[in-house]
């Protein structure tokens, strides 16, 4: 018989055990995160510069630039360390990116006393579906929030829609000081959950993972966290009462809808829209921020959405008014290269006109 080590047997009771679990149904509570403990200075990957506009200026020349980030590498002993933070790292396989985002977007040296390094844990595609990754669209987003609300001393309320590895909730909260936000996405709740088909629905591991990196600005022994994970979906309209059960929504505690790369698929159209609808006219939200990629040909239902939009922010009746701004992502590893095929995004506010004065 062949000697297993001991902390192999304990992995493998572990993961017995979490299947046993997840066949009943429960959902395991969030792990804490080890986050919060102070990052270590580490070299710059890439710089990340969102500027206003579609047309690439010549050779980078001219650029009205929004707000710039830096993507940082990780630092060799934690590429090398086979230290598991939580049991979804036995599960699954796991990647580390790390973030700094700046304010003074104008100013065309970053800022290194005012960056706050941010650390995002991805999963895979069988974990966390579309969810599973930092797409440049949530970057995108953090972004422009930075250049929107960095001049406040602090941002209200936020709920974000689709979170996904909650990179724009993390900003919000660790960069602009929310008062409180809540990162939504939708999972599985048990194994014998049924969907449409259709649906691309993430494991019960995805919510924790998003607890996870939402934890890195919060201390461990809080039971009143400022950044909480919470599931919610659109198909459902029960499920967004329990998520703004929690909220502050009156006029003293304004809340901010922020979400990137929402619309996919027609089926989820309708859904989604009525979920918006319903946090401007019924919860009060002052404001939805959204930024949305323009590649039309893979995002089926972005033509209808965005013309959906437009058409309702007519009349003076309108529940809210409309702005759209144009938006390009430039990811490049040197200062002196010619900025060019950036990722191209329009940015959408929904301003509530029924907010009292």
């Amino acid at each position: 018989m062949i000697a297993c080590p001991r902390h192999l047997q304990r992995h493998v009771v572990l993961l017995l055990w979490l299947q046993y679990v997840s066949l009943l149904g429960w959902v395991v509570p969030p792990t804490a995160s080890l986050s919060s403990v102070p990052l270590p200075p580490r070299p710059v990957l890439r710089t990340l510069t969102l500027v206003d506009g579609h047309a690439p200026p010549p050779a980078g020349i001219g650029l009205d630039i929004l707000a710039r980030a830096q993507e940082l590498q990780a630092l060799p002993e934690e590429l090398t360390s086979a230290e598991l933070e939580d049991e979804l790292e036995i599960l699954y396989p796991t990647l580390y990116q790390y973030f700094e985002f700046f304010s003074g977007a104008q100013d065309s040296t970053l800022d290194e006393d005012a960056a706050a390094t941010i650390r995002i844990r991805s999963t895979s595609f069988g974990c966390g579906k579309l969810g599973h990754q930092v797409w440049p669209s949530s970057l995108a987003l953090s972004m422009y929030l930075v250049h929107k609300f960095a001049a406040n001393p602090s941002m209200p309320n936020v709920l974000e829609l689709g979170a996904g590895c909650g990179l724009p909730s993390i900003v919000c909260d660790c960069v602009l000081k929310a008062t409180s936000v809540t990162a939504t996405d939708f999972w599985y709740t048990d194994a014998d959950a049924t969907f449409d088909k259709d649906r691309l629905i993430p494991t019960f591991w995805h919510g924790i993972n998003l607890q996870y990196n939402l934890n890195q600005g919060q201390s461990d022994n809080d039971n009143n966290k400022r950044a909480v994970a919470k599931r919610l979906d659109w198909h459902d309209p029960t499920s967004l009462q329990a998520c703004m059960m929690d909220i502050p929504t009156t006029t003293e505690n304004d809340l901010v809808v922020i979400g990137s790369d929402l619309i996919y698929y027609p089926m989820d159209l309708d859904p989604l829209w009525e979920t918006l609808m319903s946090l401007l006219s019924e919860y009060g939200a002052t404001q939805i921020v959204l930024v949305c990629p323009m590649v039309q040909e893979t995002r089926e239902a972005l033509p209808a959405f965005l013309e959906r939009a437009e058409s309702n922010a007519q009349g003076e009746n309108a529940l809210y008014t409309l702005q759209r701004q144009p938006l390009t992502l430039y990811k490049y590893q040197d200062d002196l290269e010619v900025r060019q095929n950036g990722d191209c995004f329009v940015a959408l506010t929904l301003t509530n006109t029924k907010q009292p004065t």
